[in-house]
């Protein structure tokens, strides 16, 4: 045996020793039920306590997949001290981050700790512009106020671009706030921000128009200018490069290349849209030009030279400002099961804040989603996903699109979206992006409170789809042809979806009208049942020559009109009836004749063969119809012999406990209660307080 205190004894005891300490480290971690992070850690802790935490998030995945590879059974959490973890690519979790049904992975937040997950990068060094010519462009009355920063000074040289569907590229936030890039006019401008178009002098195939009055000149010199704008509908608004502006002609003239020629089929909704001009009148507002810098909160970047110009809402504060940076997911999960982020603040993405494609039982729960360039949440496939407690805002597209479930054996997602607060989302897009999209079969949108939006709440399409206990309000802002709950129809087979226990106010339409519906069945939408919701001063249910829907026990106070059903198919829309082998191509391609859609919707089965024009099969039965200037339309088209319409009370006097406040509970001697209406659950509507542990 060597001594220890010979040299080769010596080296040999320290390897032996450090051997050992590394074992005992690892065995350690391989144990443990946490693993501590912190911004201010080092990746070479063993990350078991909270005075030897890991750094980086990417550290702790390691860890993680060494403690489920030896203890597949044990549960294991991540827990994230107060602090930003900054990005530079997707965190990305496949099967061997996974967790299993009774053994989660949970990544959470400390208790009382602000986390930050960021794909952005703090602006510094706010400076007063320096270049006397670009101070020159802005207005005087504002020039003293704006400041500028060198973002290519400061290693940010990717900028994106501006395409028709709107900004793809780097955005600005100060305060946790998104702000508004450069535009004319403003949003607080006495026309709502919106001008109009004067006159199309080449109709509505040219790719110019005329405008009135002289603010345009002051764009000549602006490099990528655009207008965005609702060119041909109200329900559908792109971006537009302006390629050339005569202001002697009060002229303005669009990049062609920039401009959709041919008549296209809109992906999201299926309707047909034509993208060229059609008329006077119709609204757009310019935007990404420096000289329209001008109001607290307005950006511009000059992408050339990588320099941003800012006019703050108050004096710089360092911290404050960020750009976003990162172009894919903040969170990107494929074939990932058992994992539950908890507590984070997911922000400064300029693409989706998390993706979920596959896998089994993820859940977001009580995070801040927001301030990205598209949804906070995109979930393809997989099964039992939850987006739970969150609130989401501040997104440039929608809250959480859910493409899922089996149409042809109708297989459910049961991935469900509920008790969140999803407001002021749709910021660059403004037409048919929702606080929650459902698409596939089987998903749930339940005790949200959703509000604050140009377009719809809730768009769906598909099968079997549950929305219940949800609070509608402040929506299709911008926008009409559209719903808070808005459901299309062009696909017959879309059924059985329910409209449960929601409550609809202030769903506005443009300009304060109420021509936006609180829900739209449109486009031949069948075999939805809307029962027990509460429809409040607001335009209530629109049914666009569908069949077979159930519109039950709601309550529709001054609503004008309450309820309105047409018969489309047998007029101007009946054109989508005369192609029947299409039609006929469509149920085949599910088998309607064969279990499960022959037993689920027995109507598909003589839906051809019984006048498909006709809108048969709809219920009106123990509503309650009080105020408002019209209950029930129906055009002249429609024979009312096959719309059921019973049982439904008609008054001023339904007992409601406090109708002035809007109380609408009945009371134990309320009349409709004698019609058999039953009492609304009003109490539960809404997001749900969290249960303490």
């Amino acid at each position: 045996m060597v001594a220890p205190g010979t040299g080769f004894g010596r080296s040999f005891f320290v390897m032996k020793l450090t051997t050992l300490v590394s074992l005992f480290l690892f065995l350690a971690v391989g144990s443990a039920a946490t693993l501590h992070v912190s911004p201010v850690g080092d990746d070479r802790n063993s990350g078991a306590t909270a005075a030897a935490p890991i750094q980086t998030l990417t550290a702790a995945q390691t860890r993680v997949r060494k403690i489920r590879a030896a203890r597949p059974a044990e549960p294991v959490t991540v827990m994230l001290r107060a602090g930003v973890y900054e990005l530079s690519g997707s965190l990305r979790f496949g099967p061997e981050d996974s967790g299993a049904p009774g053994a989660p992975v949970r990544w959470v937040a400390a208790p009382g700790a602000a986390v930050h997950l960021s794909g952005g990068r703090a602006v510094k060094a706010f400076t007063p512009v320096r270049d006397p010519a670009t101070a020159q462009r802005f207005d005087e009355a504002y020039r003293e106020f704006i400041v500028e920063a060198d973002l290519a000074a400061q290693g940010i040289r990717e900028y994106g671009v501006i395409q028709a569907e709107g900004p793809a590229g780097v955005e600005l936030f100060y305060g946790g706030r998104p702000m508004t890039l450069a535009r004319w006019p403003d949003p607080s401008a006495a026309n709502k921000g919106w001008f109009t178009i004067a006159w199309v002098p080449d109709g509505s195939q040219g790719d110019r128009f005329i405008y009135v009055g002289g603010r345009p000149r002051r764009w000549l010199h602006a490099p990528d200018a655009w207008l965005h704008g609702f060119w041909v509908y109200d329900w559908w608004a792109t971006y537009e490069r302006i390629k050339e502006i005569r202001p002697d002609e009060g002229l303005i003239v669009f990049d062609r290349e920039g401009v959709v020629r041919a008549r296209m089929a809109d992906q999201t909704t299926g309707k047909v849209i034509n993208r060229n001009f059609s008329s006077v009148g119709r609204r757009y507002y310019a935007v990404n030009i420096l000289e329209e810098l001008d109001e607290p909160g307005e950006w511009y970047l000059d992408r050339r030279n990588g320099k941003l110009y800012f006019y703050p809402p108050e004096p710089v504060r360092p911290g404050q400002a960020h750009v976003s940076v990162l172009t894919g997911p903040l969170l990107d999960l494929r074939d990932a099961s058992h994992i539950r982020f908890q507590g984070f603040i997911v922000e400064y993405g300029r693409g989706n804040a998390v993706e979920i494609r596959g896998g089994e039982g993820i859940a977001l729960e009580d995070c801040r989603l927001r301030n990205v360039g598209n949804n906070a949440v995109t979930i393809e496939g997989g099964q039992g996903h939850t987006v739970a407690r969150c609130e989401i805002t501040g997104t440039g597209d929608g809250g959480v699109l859910i493409q899922a479930g089996d149409p042809k054996t109708l297989t459910p997602a049961r991935h469900a979206v509920r008790d969140c607060d999803i407001h002021h989302y749709s910021r660059w897009r403004l037409t048919y992006r929702a606080a929650v999209n459902l698409k596939g079969v089987g998903s749930i949108v339940e005790h949200n409170r959703i509000r604050h939006a140009p377009h719809a709440g809730v768009l769906l399409d598909g099968n079997d789809h549950r929305v219940d206990f949800n609070e509608f309000s402040e929506l299709c802002l911008e926008s009409d042809d559209c719903g808070a709950f808005y459901a299309n129809g062009l696909n017959r087979t879309a059924r059985g979806n329910q409209v449960r226990n929601n409550v609809f106010r202030a769903i506005r339409g443009i300009g304060g009208k109420s021509q936006a519906p609180a829900v739209y069945l449109d486009d031949f939408m069948g075999g939805t049942t809307i029962s027990g919701n509460v429809f409040h001063r607001v335009y209530g249910v629109k049914i666009g020559g569908g069949r077979d829907n159930l519109v039950e026990n709601n309550i529709f106070v001054d609503c004008d009109p309450a309820l309105s059903l047409d018969g489309r198919g047998l007029g101007w829309a009946s054109a989508s009836f005369a192609d029947i082998p299409a039609i006929q191509k469509e149920l085949e391609a599910v088998k309607y004749r064969e279990p499960p859609y022959r037993d689920r919707y027995p109507g598909l089965l003589t839906y051809l063969d019984d006048n498909p024009g006709m809108p048969k099969g709809n219920r009106i039965v123990r509503n309650i119809f009080t105020g408002g200037k019209g209950w029930i339309q129906i055009t002249p088209e429609v024979d009312r012999a096959v719309v059921e319409v019973r049982d439904n009370y008609l008054g001023h006097t339904p007992g409601f406990v406090d109708r002035a406040k809007g109380d609408f509970r009945l009371r134990p001697d309320a009349p409709p209660r004698r019609m058999g209406f039953q009492p609304l659950p009003l109490e539960r509507v809404g997001p749900r307080p969290r249960r303490q542990p």
